[in-house]
């Protein structure tokens, strides 16, 4: 059994491929039309090419921004999910009572624990704040949300807003080491237990 981290799919959603245009601009015609299908289905062959049925993967939010498509896409993919809600998973309460019955579901936030150290996993970097009082100073931040922005930060990092609704005046310190596993900032890939653990190593 393996570990892997993902986030940050926006199936079918158009304008995530002009917010990343590094990632995703290959889905976009020169007439400005948008190739939504190839980009579901690239991302659905990215994620069943390394996962097993066998592995779990943790999601760090932000399926698609259409409730009808969530249960189209998970009936065709690998593994054990564990979902953390994004700030864009809860547009119906038939949405979520759905993605309650096929995977595990934290509305918030989920703390886990390997190798005796803690990982807190949320959406956004700005969800952290909410938990300083109770996130362990040795813990390890494990968010999505900034898409292509940036992959880490290491502890005492400036965190900068990046959307209006993350508020925080602009941004934030953070106490904390993180990494963004949403998939634009790893080229449209999973990142592995093994791929995060080595990272954290690297910018303690």
């Amino acid at each position: 059994m393996n570990i892997f981290f993902t986030s940050d799919f926006h199936f079918s959603h158009r304008r995530i491929i002009d917010y990343c245009p590094e990632t995703r601009g290959r889905f976009r015609f020169e007439n400005g039309d948008y190739d939504l299908n190839s980009m579901n289905e690239a991302l659905i062959e990215m994620w069943n090419s390394v996962v097993r049925s066998e592995d779990i993967v943790y999601f760090l939010g932000d399926w698609s921004l259409h409730p009808k498509n969530r249960d189209k896409f998970l009936s065709r993919l690998n593994g054990h999910i564990t979902w953390i809600k994004g700030n864009h998973d809860y547009r119906s309460k038939t949405a979520l009572e759905l993605m309650k019955s096929r995977m595990i579901y934290y509305p918030e936030a989920h703390l886990m624990s390997n190798n005796g150290r803690g990982y807190l996993m949320v959406h956004s970097p700005f969800d952290i704040q909410r938990y300083e009082r109770h996130i362990p100073d040795t813990a390890r931040i494990i968010c999505g949300h900034v898409h292509e922005k940036w992959k880490v930060k290491a502890k005492d990092s400036f965190i900068e807003a990046y959307i209006t609704s993350d508020h925080s005046e602009g941004g934030f310190v953070t106490k904390h080491p993180i990494v963004n596993v949403g998939c634009d900032a790893w080229s449209m890939n999973m990142v592995s237990l093994e791929e995060l653990e080595d990272l954290f190593m690297r910018i303690e």
